[in-house]
């Protein structure tokens, strides 16, 4: 061994611990089956054709939760005055003044708060249910 008197401790240590590594045999490892390989390639190749071909359908997800968002928008600005009417209704304290001057709601306005307001449950528990169902890859 050369001297090694210039050296502090852990560098002594260092270097006959990589001097070890280099004496030391190398144990042969076997090959893997080709076949396996082959299998694995293939699968990776599947996996990434099922990503490129589902990305235009991850993208359009938000975009309709986006537009479903934005036509409950536009329908809460279009009907807010009818909304107001019918919540003013629902509760005890406003009956009172519903009785004195009664207001009406267009039926059509009903039939589009639930229609809308099914709409948008229907965007949140589809999206709910496709992020929390996806398959980790």
């Amino acid at each position: 061994m050369t001297s090694h008197t210039h050296l502090e401790e852990p560098d002594i240590l260092a270097i006959e611990f990589v001097r070890g590594l280099a004496a030391a045999p190398v144990a042969s490892h076997p090959l893997p089956d080709p076949a396996v390989i082959w299998w694995k390639a293939q699968l990776l190749r599947r996996w990434q054709a099922d990503r490129a071909a589902s990305a235009p359908i991850e993208r359009m997800r938000w975009v309709e939760l986006a537009a479903g968002f934005a036509s409950l928008a536009v329908f809460l600005a279009w009907q807010w005055q009818g909304l107001v009417n019918l919540v003013s209704r629902a509760i005890p304290a406003g009956l009172a003044a519903a009785s004195s001057a009664p207001q009406v709601v267009s039926p059509m306005a009903l039939v589009l708060i639930t229609l809308g307001t099914a709409s948008v449950g229907a965007m949140v528990l589809a999206a709910l249910h496709r992020r929390l169902g996806r398959e980790p890859y």
